[in-house]
């Protein structure tokens, strides 16, 4: 995870800068729970028992998660198939919700 700027469609300037907007409430820090976590491993088990496969990505978003992980604590999101996230055009994928259950029951059953 390396950092870099993308410039869309323009030459790439000689320098730039950024500063953070101020605000009201804190900016938190990313985190990343290791693979070789317990909890991430066990849940990867349960996942790929119902799916065959596991993909590890890294989000953008922020949430409570953020909270908890900035407190210690291991953090993994998991969730069905979707899109349109907080719009008017948001879904889920009904069976992929359903799938979703299996496998966090699977993970329960292996605590």
């Amino acid at each position: 995870m390396g950092d870099r700027v993308i410039f869309h469609g323009r030459k790439k300037p000689d320098s730039f800068s950024a500063r953070l907007k101020e605000r009201a409430t804190p900016y938190l820090e990313p985190y990343v729970t290791a693979q070789s976590n317990n909890y991430v491993r066990l849940l990867a088990k349960a996942a790929r028992k119902k799916r065959g496969k596991v993909s590890f990505v890294y989000g953008t978003s922020v949430a409570d998660d953020n909270r908890f992980a900035s407190a210690g604590l291991p953090v993994m999101s998991i969730s069905p198939l979707g899109g349109g996230e907080h719009t008017d055009s948001e879904w889920v994928s009904k069976s992929d919700y359903l799938r979703l259950i299996n496998i966090l029951q699977g993970f329960i059953s292996e605590l």
